[in-house]
């Protein structure tokens, strides 16, 4: 497989460039399309899911969040398997860090920083038999 150049210009037959894929990401209507375009799945190559979100939470930071796999332990999302974060963690992930963020009134960049460590403590458990999490954050 042959790299390509941030800034090569596109010659007929050659796959997408890692800028037009980026495009592609951010005009995705679904979020699991948005991720999926800067996966290997879907073209860019040495992107992973986590690399892929640093992309998406940089351009719009009010849609998403970085995935991290501290985060996924600190919510308890981890599956079963190695522990990374993989593709298929976005959707529970991101979906996790939404309603989090709406609940404490945190944008999703500050919750990511909390969740992953580097800011307070997020104690998160759902509360029984309700959708909504009950929140403690612990300094």
């Amino acid at each position: 497989m042959r790299r390509e150049r941030w800034d090569a210009k596109p010659r007929a037959g050659d796959p997408p460039s890692p800028r037009e894929l980026i495009r592609r990401a951010l005009a995705a209507e679904g979020d699991a399309g948005a991720l999926h375009w800067l996966c290997p799945s879907g073209g860019v190559y040495g992107f992973g899911p986590a690399m892929g979100s640093v992309v998406l939470a940089a351009c719009r930071s009010d849609r998403f969040t970085i995935a991290d796999t501290r985060a996924l332990s600190t919510l308890d999302l981890y599956p079963i398997g190695p522990k990374s974060f993989r593709e298929a963690d976005w959707i529970p992930y991101l979906g996790v860090c939404r309603e989090i963020a709406e609940a404490v009134g945190l944008n999703l960049r500050d919750l990511g920083r909390t969740l992953d460590g580097r800011g307070a403590r997020l104690s998160w458990t759902p509360a029984p038999g309700m959708h909504t999490p009950t929140l403690a954050m612990c300094g």
